[in-house]
């Protein structure tokens, strides 16, 4: 439901360049499988939506044409993520 420039300011808030997903649910199901991650969405009478999203906790990091060259699972350290960085820039 979150507009390009809503989940942009969500994503920002983490680290300046982060980048955020939207678009309609079929095109957000189909970069969900081709990342193979995952999310459900929950009811939640404590959020001001009425539910919640649980999702992959995953960093994944993308050279520049925008390919996946490496996932990193929880937990994480930040000598894993520096090492991945290195490793790929």
């Amino acid at each position: 439901n979150d507009k390009p420039d809503e989940v942009a300011e969500y994503a920002a808030q983490f680290f300046p360049e982060f980048l955020g997903l939207s678009g309609s649910r079929e095109e957000i199901d189909k970069t969900v499988f081709l990342f193979h991650a995952s999310y459900i969405v929950e009811k939640d009478p404590k959020s001001y939506l009425g539910y919640s999203i649980a999702h992959t906790d995953r960093l994944f990091f993308l050279d520049q044409k925008g390919q996946v060259v490496a996932m990193l699972a929880s937990p994480k350290s930040a000598d894993d993520i520096l090492k991945l960085i290195k490793e790929n820039l």
